[in-house]
This record gives C-alpha cells, sequence and structure tokens, in this order.
C-alpha cells in the first residue's frame, strides 16, 4: 500500500513535556472519603501485592482538600503497627497534582491483617505541614488495586473517562527499511505526561532502543493516533473524531508517513485493543 506522505498533524508527546496530570484508579462504589485519603478505604479491603520481599505494596490515592497551600507532595507508607511521626526511608513519593496524588507502589503492607496507612504532605523544602491517617484489611494478591482493576479514570472530574491501563497493539505487513516496525506491544499508559484530555500509553520492550510505539487519544474529541517511529521514519495511523472507543477493539486505517520509500510496504490497517492481548 502506498500511504500518503504529507507531513502529519502536529500531535506528539513533546507537546506535553511541561504539562502534568493526575489520574486515580476505579474503584466500585464505596462510602464516602474520609479527608484527604480517597484509598484505601476506612475498615475496607485492599489488595496488597506480595512476592516483593517481607512485605508487599499497594496502590493509594486521594485529594488535597483543606491542606496548607504550601503543600506540594505527598509521601506515603504503610504499617502493622502504629505510624512513625515522620517518613521512614523507602516511602512512596508523588506530587500532589490537579489537587489530586496518586502512589502506585505504597511499601509496608501485610495481607491477612489489619493495616494502618499514612500519608504526610510536604512543601517544597521537604518539611512535613500536614498527615493523615487510615486503617485497612490486607488482601493477598498478585496485582495491587490500581494494576487488579486494569483501568484508571481521568481528571477533572467533571469529565471522568474510564481507561485501560494498558492497551495492545500488533502490527505485520511492513517492508525494506520499515521492516523494524513488524511487532506486537503492550502500550502501558503514561500517567507523568498526561495533559488536560490528551492521554499517552507507550511500549516498554521494544526491539531497540530506536524504536519508538505509542498511542495519544484526545479525549476531547474520541480520537486516536497509534505512532510508530525509528530515528526520523516515522508512521502515524488515525482514528479520527468521534470514532475511538479505548473499550473496544478499534481499526486504524487513516494512515501517514514521514522518511518512507515508496518501495516500501504499508499495512493498510492496525488495530488496537484493550489490556495486554497475545
Amino acid at each position: 500500500m502506498q500511504c500518503h506522505r504529507n507531513n502529519p498533524p502536529p500531535f506528539d508527546l513533546k507537546d506535553l513535556v511541561d504539562i502534568k496530570k493526575s489520574i486515580t484508579p476505579v474503584q466500585p462504589p464505596a462510602p464516602a472519603a474520609v479527608g484527604t485519603i480517597d484509598f484505601p478505604i476506612l475498615s475496607g479491603n485492599c489488595l496488597v501485592k506480595t512476592g516483593i520481599g517481607s512485605t508487599g505494596i499497594l496502590c493509594a490515592f486521594g485529594n488535597g482538600n483543606g491542606l496548607p497551600a504550601s503543600a506540594v507532595k505527598a509521601k506515603g507508607h504503610c504499617f502493622v503497627g502504629s505510624p512513625t511521626v515522620s517518613p521512614p526511608p523507602g516511602s512512596a513519593e508523588c506530587p500532589i497534582s490537579n489537587n489530586h496524588w496518586l502512589m502506585l507502589e505504597v511499601p509496608g503492607a501485610q495481607a491477612g491483617v489489619t493495616n494502618n496507612f499514612k500519608v504526610w504532605y510536604l512543601d517544597a523544602m521537604g518539611s512535613v505541614v500536614d498527615s493523615e491517617e487510615t486503617s485497612f484489611h490486607g488482601v493477598a494478591s498478585s496485582k495491587t488495586d490500581c494494576e487488579g482493576s486494569g483501568q484508571v479514570t481521568s481528571f477533572p472530574a467533571q469529565k471522568r473517562v474510564f481507561l485501560p491501563v494498558i492497551m495492545h497493539a500488533s502490527v505485520g505487513g511492513f517492508s525494506d527499511e520499515v521492516a523494524v516496525f513488524n511487532g506486537s506491544w503492550q502500550l502501558h499508559i503514561a500517567a507523568s505526561t498526561v495533559q488536560s484530555n490528551l492521554i499517552v500509553w507507550r511500549s516498554s520492550g521494544c526491539s531497540t532502543s530506536s524504536l519508538e510505539v505509542k498511542l495519544v487519544a484526545n479525549l476531547d474529541e474520541s480520537s486516536a493516533e497509534l505512532i510508530i517511529k525509528h530515528k526520523v521514519t516515522e508512521v502515524r495511523y488515525r482514528k479520527s473524531s468521534g470514532e475511538w472507543n479505548p473499550a473496544n477493539i478499534c481499526e486504524f486505517a487513516d494512515v501517514s508517513c514521514r522518511a518512507i520509500q515508496p518501495s516500501a510496504s504499508i499495512p493498510a490497517i492496525v488495530h488496537v485493543k484493550p489490556g495486554s492481548g497475545s
């Protein structure tokens, strides 16, 4: 197939570098959150990812409501027993962004017992300006709640959109200098690069260090673009406005390319679906 060799629309990760946004994992309906901690839920169950040393990890998230204006980041740790006054070494750490915080790997949790989770809020100098605690029951698992749900939900709250943590893309049919594009990839959501309603999933483990595969979605437009790039060579498959649904298998057929010889074969269609795929 011959693709349109025009310049693709200016839609790239570099446009997102200076803008960040938080995400929170999807949870079943639950009692109203206590204070600034939305999860773990007070006296509720929480998945503890075991097999990582003597204790496990969990994910936690919350909000910055009522915190001092100087609070810019959060640290978290789990305890069986009374929490320490200050954050112990190795505590999870994350920024407070858009009035929310998310920790994907909080250490110190144990399964089968009651745990205490404590979050400390720090200013730009690293001084603790506030803290909060909650208790939960640890449930042994191979995944945390964030990984186990398989979804995250985007902010702002007025437009909550449920998104797969992992998207899967499999491509074949490229030839010549773009044969390196053939492959199957798990694309993981990149929380640190989320800006407004633009979400990015990136490959982890491409066959070459210079090969990049990513999916960029515009939630306002319900559009998405799969970008496969190797050095200066690039192919983009786009799902137009109103056509992309992250919960379904999607067929990308609007293709454009850059720096590819006319003799190279370019597949006309690429499929992207939620989950790790095979």
